[in-house]
C-alpha cells in the first residue's frame, strides 16, 4: 500500500477530524499523506471505513 499526498479541500474521510486513520498533515502545503484504501474509524457512525469514502457530516482538518 502507498501513501499519495492528497488535498484536504476534497471532502473524504482522509480529510475529515472525525476519521481515526493513519495519516500525517501538513499544515503550511495544506496536504495530506495518506493511503486512501486504508481503513480507519470514523467517529461520526462508528464504524470502520476507508480514507476515500465520504458522508454528509464532513469537518475539515484545520
Amino acid at each position: 500500500m502507498s501513501q499519495d499526498l492528497k488535498p484536504i479541500a476534497a471532502r473524504r474521510c482522509y480529510a475529515c477530524i472525525q476519521w481515526e486513520g493513519v495519516r500525517s498533515y501538513d499544515r503550511q502545503t495544506q496536504m495530506v499523506k495518506v493511503d486512501v484504501g486504508r481503513e480507519g474509524k470514523c467517529l461520526v457512525h462508528r464504524t470502520m471505513v476507508k480514507g476515500s469514502h465520504f458522508c454528509d457530516q464532513f469537518f475539515q482538518l484545520k
